[in-house]
């Protein structure tokens, strides 16, 4: 079995094939401590697969690129756990009963989206991935954070992700979907469009 940090590394080296330095923006890891202080603070339990995340890297370094520079993925970036427990608070304050406040926030747009896993009873649970958007609403974005990593890397690996003629990091949407939809059955999301 792969491992979430074994993904994110293999993530890393296809970014490093388009040409895209994302390391260099990458924070340094947590600790486990660090994960279950907020995790604590919260009131969530936090899957162990997103504590691999978190210990792996934490986040991106925010401010000194644009946010396709530090696009994870095409529009979504990695937040730190400091800015991730913030983002929380402010959903869970100002966005009311639309955000699941079993949720964690972990990529963000830059735009008011974010990506966060669904925090169930116990931490081998591997919560499924829910995207809120604030024209949308929440969908079920990924089956857990492991199937959206393998998501990801597949989408790398077929050349779905490219460098825009703009210099934008872009996706080809359409295939994107077909990709998502074998990686993550049963999920309405990515359903193929007629």
């Amino acid at each position: 079995m792969t491992t979430i940090s074994q993904l994110c590394e293999e993530i890393l080296q296809q970014h490093a094939g388009l040409g895209r330095n994302l390391e260099t923006l990458l924070l340094p890891g947590a600790s486990s401590d660090d994960v279950s202080s907020i995790s604590s603070d919260l009131g969530l339990i936090i899957p162990n697969s997103v504590i691999e995340l978190y210990c792996w890297r934490n986040g991106t370094q925010e401010g000194t690129a644009t946010f396709s520079e530090m696009a994870f993925f095409p529009i979504w970036f990695m937040m730190s756990l400091d800015e991730s427990k913030c983002t929380y608070q402010r959903l869970a304050d100002y966005v009311g009963d639309i955000w699941n406040p079993s949720c964690f926030p972990i990529f963000a747009s830059g735009s008011g989206d974010y990506i966060g896993v669904c925090c169930e009873q116990n931490s081998t649970s591997e919560g499924r991935m829910e995207c809120y958007r604030h024209a949308t609403g929440i969908n079920v974005e990924y089956r857990s954070l492991e199937s959206m990593l393998e998501t990801i890397l597949d989408a790398f690996r077929g050349k779905l992700f490219f460098m825009g003629d703009d210099g934008r990091f872009r996706v080809k949407r359409a295939e994107y979907r077909l990709v998502a939809h074998r990686l993550n059955p049963g999920l309405e999301r990515w359903v193929p469009r007629e």
